[in-house]
């Protein structure tokens, strides 16, 4: 939550956002500001008749304040925290993490990306090529009520098109493999949607096009049971690796793991270990943190 003091005159009124559209005209209206939201700029100076000061309470909301600037305004900030708190979970793990690296020069990209990531996630349902293709347009349903549905792949050979969704059991993944090969053609392979979006579908994608459609369902069968996306981005960009196999590992193992978020360095990581130790006069042993990710 972002917190929110808003001062006029006399009077001082603390809000945490994001709150709803009426709700927050009613709680201004309560100190006697009866503009709307959109005209009060995110200012905190004596000249200005409504002050506003933001206040964040976690590293990604800090990177947040950086990109909301003085001229921007009070339904700025509550629009963008909305964003980032009611998104469906995939799209609120990757615009956390784009904060936490300083993805965004300015609110604009950062809403212009949420915007986009929105649109991927609705896109397969509307696609016209679901029109032409009935097998498609039967599993992209599948997967709009199916949280289980991870990933629709289909593979496009001889002028007919297949589609899987996944994970599959491994007799039906073998049996998919079994009868692309029996059509003796080199099947076209396309992800259709992604339950995670943007980066993850590019990583399916590059594990499905190398690796071949067993790799891609052992990866998408492990992936689900990751609780910490935003973590496990990081640990697979800090390992460097994108074969199944390493996915898979870094994913059994990623409670080995310790992500600071905003650590760029050694020396971060260090002063960060060194703020989370115990109260050395507690008479209790220090906790020593696992290595962690230098991002």
């Amino acid at each position: 939550m972002l917190g929110a003091v808003i001062r006029y005159g006399n009077n001082t009124l603390v809000v945490e956002l994001p709150t709803g559209t009426m709700d927050l005209q009613s709680k201004l209206s309560s100190i006697g500001i009866q503009i709307i939201p959109e005209d009060i700029l995110l200012a905190d100076e004596d000249s200005n008749p409504i002050r506003v000061k933001l206040y964040a309470g976690s590293p990604e909301e800090a990177h947040l304040l950086t990109l909301l600037t003085p001229e921007r305004s009070l339904a700025d900030a509550n629009g963008s925290m909305i964003v980032l708190n009611h998104s469906a979970p995939e799209i609120q793990s990757h615009l956390r993490y784009g904060l936490i690296a300083d993805r965004y020069s300015s609110l604009d990209g950062y809403l212009d990306e949420a915007k986009q990531l929105l649109q991927n996630k609705r896109e397969p349902a509307k696609n016209e090529e679901t029109k032409e293709n009935p097998k498609l347009a039967d599993a992209l349903r599948l997967y709009e009520h199916n949280p289980n549905i991870r990933l629709v792949v289909s593979a496009a050979y001889d002028g007919e098109t297949e589609v899987f969704t996944f994970p599959l059991s491994e007799r039906d993944c073998s049996s998919a493999c079994v009868q692309l090969d029996e059509r003796g053609a080199d099947a076209v392979f396309k992800i259709e949607a992604c339950r995670y979006g943007r980066p993850w579908d590019e990583i399916f994608d590059t594990v499905l096009q190398k690796e071949g459609l067993h790799a891609l369902n052992a990866f998408a069968a492990a992936f689900p049971y990751m609780e910490d996306l935003q973590t496990y981005e990081a640990v697979i960009e800090y390992a460097g690796v994108t074969d199944s196999k390493s996915l898979i590992c870094l994913a059994d193992h990623i409670d080995e793991f310790e992500f600071y978020p905003g650590c760029n360095d050694c020396e971060d990581v260090a002063q960060e270990w060194i703020s989370q130790r115990d109260d050395p006069d507690d008479g209790r042993e220090h906790q020593g943190l696992r290595p962690a990710t230098d991002r």
